[in-house]
């Protein structure tokens, strides 16, 4: 009887583990494509979409701390580079999307920035930026502004090119 007890003691023991979640950012660019308001976000089109995703790690002792983020941007370059500065960028059509245990957010705009990319081989893009947003919860039926709030990005890295996802049926 005490071999089982120790054995399931041992097991107990080593079936507790320390189980991580760390933080996870996806860089990727999408060709001839224009941003949707439907899920997947991305569609045909005539233009590059950045899409920025992050994943903040996650607490194991915190309950409801899970946080992502989707940010997609659409530039029309024809070019190997381009540099976009506050009034560029709050031209562009872009999309932001908030996944937490927190408010909604039903509208963003671009405030202020500045947006550089450096085309690489294969389609890939080499992206430095940093982007405020205003972002916030408007009622739809009066326009009331329940919450408003700037969100800082910044975007620095390689852009992989990436199909353009079907979405579910």
């Amino acid at each position: 009887m005490k071999k089982y007890i120790i054995l399931l003691l041992i097991l107990t023991f080593i079936g507790c583990s320390n189980k991580n979640n760390p933080s996870l950012t996806n860089l990727k660019v999408y060709n001839n494509a224009t941003i949707s308001e439907d899920y997947p976000f991305i569609t045909d089109g005539n233009s590059l979409v950045f899409h920025y995703y992050f994943e903040a790690e996650d607490e194991e002792n915190i309950a409801d701390d899970e946080f992502a983020e989707d940010f997609f941007i659409e530039i029309t370059t024809s070019g190997n580079a381009f540099t976009l500065n506050s009034d560029d960028l709050k031209e562009l059509s872009h999309l932001y999307r908030q996944y937490c245990f927190c408010g909604s957010i039903n509208y963003s705009s671009i405030t202020a920035g500045l947006l550089e990319g450096v085309k690489k081989s294969n389609e890939d893009w080499s992206i430095f930026g940093q982007i405020t947003l205003e972002l916030g919860y408007i009622d739809e039926d009066t326009q009331e502004i329940f919450w408003q709030h700037e969100k800082e990005l910044v975007l620095s890295g390689t852009f992989h090119s990436a199909n353009i996802p079907i979405g579910i049926d």
